[in-house]
């Protein structure tokens, strides 16, 4: 496909965004690239958005993909983008926490990290920031009740919050697989961290060379 503007960072996909729904940023692209997948796996995008993962996911042509997310007009809207690129998947517009669909075998997710009480910018972009939509525990909760023994979790968060991250894991048998760190810059501190969990299975832990935004 001819690549037109706009597009996904390191793709193809012809990719849009309404100007009053949450944006891709750098998390986005470095979730996209840090996910591996198989052709057998059914994937679920939690927090959807305008369909960004779910296209970076179409990239290992799994046997289907599933994406879930609370705004209406930002499914709609990755509904059009994934349709524009010729990729299928199944759209729900509902709390994860009230979908009801078979255990998948991947889940994606670039959680809201902000704390909801501290955030100011109001309408869609400040509910997809905001960890009041969908805070640590109700994710690994839902993670525990959609992901199948063996299954993957790929995630994306601030580094800050880690140890939260890896005590709510272990509260759902899910090991640590796979790490990455992103830094602004060498010399600088780690603005982000890539996770990979797997549900009851615990190999040794890799540790991925870190990444540098402005080197991208």
């Amino acid at each position: 496909m001819k690549k037109s503007e706009p597009w996904l960072a390191g793709t193809d996909f012809v990719f849009h965004e309404p100007a009053d729904c949450f944006h891709v940023n750098s998390d986005t692209y470095l979730l996209g690239s840090f996910l591996r997948l198989k052709h057998n796996d059914t994937v679920l995008d939690i927090g959807t958005n305008t369909g960004a993962l779910l296209l970076y996911a179409s990239l290992f042509q799994p046997q289907k993909l599933i994406g879930v997310d609370i705004n209406e007009k930002a499914i709609e809207q990755a509904a059009v983008n994934l349709k524009d690129n010729g990729v299928s998947a199944e759209l729900f517009t509902m709390p994860v926490q009230q979908l009801n669909i078979p255990a998948v075998s991947a889940i994606v997710c670039n959680p809201p990290y902000f704390d909801s009480r501290q955030m100011t910018k109001a309408g869609p972009e400040g509910t997809a920031r905001a960890d009041g939509t969908l805070g640590m525990q109700d994710l690994f909760a839902s993670t525990r009740r959609l992901l199948k023994d063996h299954g993957k979790l790929f995630l994306v968060q601030r580094p800050r919050q880690l140890e939260n991250i890896l005590l709510e894991a272990s509260q759902v048998h899910l090991h640590l697989t796979r790490m990455c760190f992103a830094y602004d810059r060498p010399g600088g501190r780690a603005k982000t961290v890539l996770l990979e969990f797997c549900r009851n299975v615990a190999p040794e832990l890799e540790v991925m060379e870190p990444v540098y935004l402005n080197a991208k």
